[in-house]
């Protein structure tokens, strides 16, 4: 489906290589293509690492202007960097609900490599009782609790699956 309906190509070799990375531009782009955002109008500021004439600047103008990403704290956007787990669970939770957190009253349950105090901890949570990510990343451990590995890169297979499901 998601090939189908051009949210997301392979690579020229006519690969998917679906344990690739997704980096953050390409984070953006997925989203937008599968919303139907029209990012080809918007004139909000760039970030310093952001090149004016780069493939990806439409959308990071656009979703810095929807207030979809912030930036790091050192000003910049990073938009070759591979985007991590929270990073697109994040991005995807706000285009998809006007950038707003939905409320809900499920909770999945903590994983031991997440802080209840972190600026995600909400995304996960909502992603992971929601159903809208895999679990296959997922380690359970013993005592019955689980990593999520939050920091961890998000592959393109699963950003593809994140999407298909938010969609």
């Amino acid at each position: 489906w998601m090939y189908k309906n051009e949210i997301i190509n392979g690579y020229p070799d006519n690969n998917f290589k679906p344990n690739k990375c997704v980096n953050r531009a390409e984070m953006l782009k997925m989203l937008f293509k599968i919303l139907q955002v029209d990012y080809e109008k918007s004139n909000g500021e760039l970030f310093p690492d952001t090149p004016s004439d780069a493939w990806y600047t439409p959308y990071i103008r656009t979703a810095r202007e929807r207030g979809t990403i912030k930036g790091y704290a050192d000003g910049n956007f990073r938009p070759e960097q591979c985007v991590n787990r929270v990073e697109a669970i994040k991005m995807a939770i706000l285009e998809f609900n006007e950038n707003k957190m939905p409320e809900y009253k499920t909770f999945y349950g903590d994983s031991k490599d997440t802080d209840k105090n972190a600026w995600y901890y909400q995304y996960i949570n909502y992603a992971l009782a929601s159903n809208l990510v895999g679990r296959k990343h997922v380690k359970q451990t013993d005592e019955g609790g689980f990593y999520f590995y939050p920091g961890d890169p998000m592959t393109r297979k699963e950003v593809a699956e994140m999407l298909y499901r938010m969609r």
